[in-house]
C-alpha cells in the first residue's frame, strides 16, 4: 500500500513539475529591416535580429534549424570572418558599421549572410540565382543599435549554404598531378620496352 502510495506520488509530482521546453533564438530589436538593411545589402529576405552570437556552441545548431526552417533545404556553416588569420571565406573583418564584405570566391546559388554586432545577429537570404556575387555591401542598422539609435560596428560574418562548395585546387596542386602522371606514363613506357 505505501510502495503504490509512494509511486502515485512521484507520478504526481512529475506531472507537475516544468517540462523543459526546447531551446530556441530569442528574437530582439531592432527588426533585421531597419534603416533599409535589406536593401543595402540586396537581400531577398531577412529573419532576426536575434539575442546572442550565432557562433557558440548553444547558437550554432539553433541557427542551422533556423535556416533548415525559414529557407528550406539543409543548411551549413562554410566560416566566419573572425578566424584568426584567414577570415573565412572572407578576405578580411571589417569592424565598421557598414562596408563591404568580399567572398574569397564568387558566390553562386543561394546562401545566407549572419551579421553580428554587440550582442545580436541578424540572417540574410540571397537567393542569387543570377550569376554569381564577390562581395555584399552591409550596414549593422538591422543588426544592433546602441542607445542613441546608431548601429553598432561589425563583430563578425557568417556564411551559411544548402549546397556543398568544392574547394577550388590551387595550381600548384594541379603541377603535382601533371608530374604525378608524367611519373606513371615513363614506368609504363619502361615496362613495355623492357
Amino acid at each position: 500500500m505505501r510502495r503504490n502510495l509512494f509511486i502515485t506520488a512521484i507520478a504526481a509530482v512529475a506531472l507537475l513539475a516544468p517540462r523543459a521546453v526546447s531551446a530556441q533564438l530569442t528574437m530582439t530589436s531592432p527588426v533585421c529591416t531597419n534603416g533599409s538593411a535589406l536593401t543595402i545589402l540586396m537581400a531577398t529576405s531577412c529573419k532576426g535580429a536575434y539575442n546572442g552570437n550565432n557562433l557558440t556552441a548553444v547558437n550554432r545548431p539553433l541557427v542551422i534549424t533556423q535556416l533548415n526552417t525559414d529557407f528550406g533545404g539543409s543548411w551549413s556553416l562554410l566560416g566566419s570572418s573572425d578566424e584568426a588569420g584567414t577570415f573565412g571565406p572572407f578576405i578580411s573583418n571589417p569592424s565598421a558599421s557598414t562596408g563591404t564584405l568580399t567572398f574569397d570566391t564568387p558566390i553562386s546559388g543561394a546562401f545566407v549572410l549572419a551579421l553580428k554586432a554587440g550582442d545580436q545577429f541578424s540572417l540574410y537570404y540571397f537567393l542569387n540565382n543570377v550569376g554569381t556575387r564577390a562581395s555584399v555591401n552591409y550596414t549593422t542598422a538591422g543588426t544592433n543599435l546602441n542607445s542613441g539609435d546608431i548601429p553598432n560596428g561589425l563583430s563578425h560574418a557568417s556564411l551559411y549554404s544548402a549546397r556543398s562548395f568544392a574547394p577550388v585546387p590551387e595550381p600548384s596542386t594541379y603541377a603535382l598531378l601533371a608530374s604525378g602522371l608524367l611519373g606513371l606514363g615513363v614506368v609504363a613506357r619502361r615496362r613495355r620496352q623492357a
